[in-house]
């Protein structure tokens, strides 16, 4: 009777053990099925089946990721979070096909998924992406998901870079030097035409007011002249820093 007693509890304390050890080593099986036998499944960064996979994992959180053909050019790539329970069984669908495309204002934008460079603007999305971040220099960057935006309507950022102002050939002063080399230049051939007739009426008559008149046209027209020097020489610094 002892002995029956001794064997039964030894079996219920092995039982129990089994039991125990059994739910401490329980993990969880993660199903994942694609509508696409080529995509290439990965979970935390890591490949683990093309097409469809099953894995036991332990409990935790876990990201998978899917892309649809990683030997073709800027392939669609669905991703999601899971949370893995002790002993669940989970069966994660993931269906390529469904897509929207991005345009930005301005065009060629970084489009970034976490740390991964997806492309830049304007580029097809895939169905998945919670968080895209959108940057640009010069630009205030923006977060958007797959679900609010339109394909009809490029995504808007703001400038926040420095504003470049008017060209110089837009501006008032540039308008300004052109006149004044236009009349300076006139004006200064026109007194020294005066000079140069004076002086040859001076040579016929020898009268001292012609050469008077010479030496006054001559010095009106040098001060024109330099004056016409330095506004070419300011035309053409502001054209080079421009």
């Amino acid at each position: 009777m002892n002995s029956l007693i001794k064997n039964s509890a030894f079996l219920i304390l092995v039982s129990g053990f089994i039991i125990v050890s059994e739910s401490q080593t329980c993990k969880g099986i993660v199903a994942i099925e694609t509508n696409r036998d080529s995509s290439v499944i990965f979970l935390n960064q890591k490949s683990v089946g093309i097409g469809q996979a099953k894995i036991d994992l332990e409990p935790g959180s876990y990201e998978i990721k899917v892309i649809e053909d990683d030997k073709v050019w800027n392939p669609n790539i669905l991703s999601t979070k899971i949370n893995v329970n002790t002993c669940d069984s989970v069966i994660i669908p993931f269906k390529f096909g469904r897509e929207k495309y991005l345009q930005t204002n301005p065009q060629d934008v970084a489009v970034f998924y976490g740390d991964s460079l997806i492309g830049y603007t304007p580029l097809y999305l895939s169905s998945g992406y919670n968080s895209l971040h959108l940057n640009k220099p010069g630009y205030k960057s923006k977060t958007i998901s797959f679900y609010n935006f339109n394909s009809n309507q490029p995504v808007s950022l703001n400038f926040i870079g420095e504003t470049k102002g008017k060209s110089f050939y837009q501006k008032d002063l540039f308008k300004y030097l052109v006149a004044g080399i236009v009349v300076l230049g006139g004006t200064s051939a026109y007194f020294k035409l005066k000079a140069d007739n004076k002086f040859d009426a001076y040579k016929i008559t020898g009268e001292q007011a012609l050469l008077d008149q010479t030496h006054k046209y001559d010095l009106i027209s040098g001060i024109l002249f330099t004056a016409l020097q330095i506004n070419f020489g300011t035309l053409i610094y502001f054209l080079f820093i421009d």
